[in-house]
């Protein structure tokens, strides 16, 4: 973290072991969730290009919020 906070300044969000910058709204991602994606994957060429994909359950709970925020999406689901 001490590099990229160096380049993109202190991260806006955390979520398990993944940072977010940037400006969006505040979201909220279930413990289970963020903290259940601590897998380890073999050595492989493309090691890094898998670890740096972000979960779905992530991204559709930034992509909910931001929807709210700009008043797409009206209710939140079940």
């Amino acid at each position: 973290m001490k590099y990229f906070d160096k380049i993109f300044g202190k991260s806006h969000k955390r979520v398990g072991s993944r940072y977010f910058w940037g400006h969006f709204p505040i979201f909220y991602v279930p413990h289970n969730i963020a903290s259940g994606n601590k897998w380890r994957l073999p050595p492989t060429r493309n090691r890094k290009a898998i670890r740096s994909k972000i979960e779905y359950d992530i991204s559709l709970a930034l992509c909910m919020a931001v929807e709210r925020e700009i008043g797409i999406l009206q209710e939140a689901p079940p």
